[in-house]
């Protein structure tokens, strides 16, 4: 089985991009989904993950065993440091958690599957994958799309996307590309492309 990378960079449209391939019918594990699972409280409260995260940064854990993610992204997100001290301790979790379901998946007879990951080359994840789709639009419509829907201001805007690889290095990198500047139908149309492609022949 082939475990293909997706990433891309806030607001450049890659939640989109895995919809798409999940309405197509693709396997798609979704990093996200993942960390939100380990950090979900369950019937005896916080969960491992949570509580290490709340020891590291007093206070985002809430009463009711939830982590404060607005609290602790705008902790994280001032200071370079404090965002590399989080990834310290969610990235292994994560990657365990994420080894599990794509083992899941490899005895199921799945070709071909997509790890949406926004931090793939970050983490250097990227190593130990087939290829890389890369979610790509110009950072003049990454801020306005990030302003848009966030309501944060320039200086804002501009803080939480240079926390990110910038998305013309992560293009340079990709294995594919998928301009995500353009309409939604134009959208659609280079995922069913790369979809199809990948149907008829998943080591390419």
């Amino acid at each position: 089985m082939r475990v293909i990378g997706l990433t891309g960079g806030v607001a450049s449209g890659k939640s989109t991009v895995s919809r798409i391939f999940t309405e197509l019918g693709t396997t798609v594990i979704d990093g996200d989904a993942v960390y939100h699972d380990l950090i979900s409280p369950g019937p005896h409260g916080p969960t491992p993950l949570a509580i290490a995260i709340e020891a590291r940064f007093p206070g985002v854990l809430e009463a009711n065993g939830v982590i404060a993610r607005p609290k602790l992204a705008q902790r994280v997100f001032e200071d370079p440091r404090e965002l590399a001290a989080l990834g310290d301790i969610t990235r292994p979790a994560i990657a365990a958690a994420t080894m599990e379901k794509i083992a899941a998946e490899a005895t199921s007879g799945t070709p071909w599957l997509i790890y949406d990951a926004p931090l793939l080359y970050e983490s250097q994840i990227d190593e130990g994958l087939a290829g890389v789709i890369v979610v790509w639009v110009p950072r003049s419509i990454q801020q306005q799309r990030l302003m848009d829907r966030s309501g944060f201001d320039p200086s804002e805007t501009r803080r939480r996307i240079d926390a990110q690889m910038d998305l013309d290095e992560k293009k340079a990198r990709a294995t594919w590309v998928i301009d995500n500047s353009g309409s939604i139908e134009g959208t659609q149309s280079q995922v069913q492309r790369l979809w199809a492609d990948l149907e008829a022949d998943p080591t390419k």
